[in-house]
């Protein structure tokens, strides 16, 4: 395909990652089905938690075990794999019988494997496909992907409630989601070499000129991150600034059923509005990043964060709590936008994928540790006061971090500008 024609066509392919991002973004409706699950199996917040947790680190996982397919095969077959894998776990945990490994196997490997194909190559081909406005196709791409909890956390609750078992919300969510991702796979037109997104080298009805691509801070190969101090400082970065989200996405509707005394189907409709936030916060932020610049929005976004976690530590107000718990996946969202151009702006083009990938593991790092601080706290204060103050040590981290890659971007490029003098 020349550039021409996928100048047209990569509308169509954004259009249908959005759609096939909606209906894969299980893992953010995930905290409805936490007591339902408990209630059947008898099993422990904690041990249900830690499928949440697999979820996350397969997602991560994958996309590096499989790097080489994805450079062999085109985006369209290698996410209908992915759309294979995540039916077969959603189907699995519609059949569980009573072991809690069966869960952590479906819902952990399966459907976390199946998002790993999906979504990670997705987020980084709409990267590639508008490398002129990174941060606003991301952005729309994974709102797309969390507008899922606004859609599915009520229809899981509600044919749950209907059939008193949580074993059919699986069941008809992963039918459907299945039908979905593999039409819309289709429509994934594969990036020809050299595109830049320069719209002085294809002319675009309607468009306007964007804004030049800025270089790099450096060109690096994946083998090559291990030695660069950036890459640390960037990984640890987006996991502090993750953590808090983790925390609160994947326990959102028992955090609101103890802390405020809410029903399940309350809890549930609150829950529904983090898609609201994670909507507004990936497209608002990720487009704002743009234009700001990666670093300038995380200072913004960490202080947002951590001043939410403080009201949820020491307010008890109604009204102020279901702000600040909101406020929270904005936050969290705005980070998951910048991932991808962040990469690209870091540490190049050529290997941005595969670099990508790497860098996806602070989705995997954060839900490691975040979901089981919160459980850790509950069991051992019976609150989760606790925790907050985590969640604001955290936010505050990826704000000072953020200045250090602001000095390490600085030396980085006056080293590059004598070196070329």
């Amino acid at each position: 395909m020349d550039h021409a024609e996928f100048a047209k066509k990569r509308y169509i392919s954004l259009t249908a990652c959005m759609i096939a991002g909606l209906f894969t973004g299980i893992i953010y409706t995930w905290s409805v089905f936490v007591i339902p699950l408990a209630t059947k199996y008898h099993w422990s917040t904690a041990s249900i938690s830690l499928a949440y947790t697999l979820n996350i680190i397969f997602s991560a996982v994958i996309p590096i075990v499989f790097a080489k397919l994805r450079a062999k095969i085109k985006i369209s077959n290698y996410n209908l794999i992915g759309a294979i894998w995540f039916a077969a776990g959603m189907l699995g945990c519609s059949i569980m019988k009573s072991s809690v490994w069966e869960l952590y196997l479906y819902f952990g490997v399966l459907v976390g494997g199946g998002i790993g194909f999906m979504y990670v190559s997705l987020v980084s081909y709409v990267v590639q496909a508008f490398p002129d406005r990174g941060g606003l196709a991301a952005g729309l791409y994974t709102g797309a992907y969390a507008l899922a909890s606004l859609v599915w956390a009520p229809v899981a609750t509600n044919i749950t409630t209907a059939s008193g078992d949580v074993a059919d919300a699986f069941r008809a969510l992963g039918i459907a989601m299945f039908i979905v991702q593999a039409v819309c796979s289709r429509f994934y037109y594969d990036v020809p070499k050299g595109w830049k997104g320069d719209p002085a080298l294809v002319q675009e009805t309607g468009s306007t000129a964007a804004p030049a691509v800025k270089p790099a801070i450096m060109e690096i190969s994946t083998g090559q991150l291990f030695t660069t101090p950036l890459f640390y400082v960037t990984l640890g970065m987006f996991v502090c600034g993750l953590l808090g989200g983790s925390m609160i996405l994947s326990l959102g509707s028992p955090i609101l059923q103890g802390s405020l005394g809410y029903t399940p189907a309350k809890a549930a409709y609150i829950v529904g509005f983090f898609a609201v936030a994670q909507v507004f916060g990936r497209i608002f932020w990720g487009g704002l990043s743009d234009k700001l610049g990666r670093m300038n929005v995380i200072t913004i976004v960490g202080l947002i964060a951590a001043l939410s976690a403080f009201v949820l530590a020491n307010i008890k107000n109604e009204a102020l709590f279901i702000a600040a718990i909101i406020c929270i996946p904005m936050a969290y969202a705005a980070y998951a936008s910048m991932l991808s151009p962040t990469t690209r702006e870091s540490f190049g083009a050529k290997h941005f994928t595969t670099n990508y990938n790497i860098l996806f593991t602070a989705f995997a790092i954060a839900s490691l540790i975040g979901p089981q601080i919160v459980a850790f706290v509950k069991k051992a204060s019976g609150g989760y006061q606790g925790a907050f103050i985590w969640a604001i040590g955290f936010a505050l981290g990826a704000v000072a971090l953020s200045y250090v890659y602001r000095a390490m971007e600085k030396s980085a490029r006056d080293k590059s500008t004598s070196l070329a003098a």
